[in-house]
């Protein structure tokens, strides 16, 4: 039980903070969808949602499918025994170029997500294992999160985010170009970003 309780106990007290919202929404849902608009000329804020029934789902579906899913993302379980349905949910969560969320100067913003999983390549690692920052960073942290969430200790200095776009920027040019031999090519670029990430977690401050 007490396993079972240390896996869903975040999800769980995130369903639990956002029970109002998310009721909220239903409720919302509901009236726009059955109650007719003579029912709520009281009511100014209700007809405002009342005259634009469309837009009032485009704005509160999409909130309600992010409240529902996003705690189900922080859960170790599913990224470890379903990365594939971890990696569909994820693909709900879109910001949206010309809009602000949490985030501020949304101008070149770039998110990229890199999967490793180290068993399934076709290839040795040669002396990669050697870099003090790479088992640290793809054994010891992962397994430390998912026993407790903690802030990951990997910062990158300007110079060391310039060099690791370089590198994906050259991984997705050979991912679209598709020429011959990009599939090496591409590997080499992928490999250069774990390795560089492993060289910049060797150094970084211990917490």
């Amino acid at each position: 039980m007490s396993a079972v309780w240390h896996l869903i106990r975040l999800p769980v007290a995130l369903y639990l903070l956002t029970a109002i919202a998310i009721l909220s929404c239903v409720l919302r849902l509901v009236v726009i969808s059955t109650v007719p608009a003579a029912e709520l000329a009281a009511d100014p804020i209700q007809i405002r949602y009342m005259t634009q029934v469309l837009l009032s789902w485009a704005h509160i579906a999409p909130g309600l499918l992010f409240l529902l899913i996003g705690p189900l993302q922080l859960m170790g379980a599913i990224r470890r025994r379903a990365p594939g349905v971890h990696r569909w949910l994820g693909r709900v969560f879109v910001i949206a170029g010309p809009r602000e969320h949490e985030y501020r100067d949304l101008e070149n913003l770039r998110l990229v997500n890199i999967l490793y999983q180290p068993s399934r390549l076709k290839m040795g690692l040669l002396d990669l294992p050697s870099v003090a920052g790479y088992h640290a960073l793809f054994t010891l942290e992962p397994s430390r999160r998912n026993r407790q969430p903690t802030k990951g200790r990997l910062h990158l200095n300007g110079k060391e985010m310039a060099q690791i776009i370089e590198l994906t920027d050259r991984l997705e040019l050979e991912l679209k170009a598709r020429e011959p031999g990009f599939g090496f090519m591409a590997m080499a670029a992928f490999m250069q970003i774990i390795g560089q990430l492993s060289r910049c977690y060797s150094g970084s401050p211990s917490p």
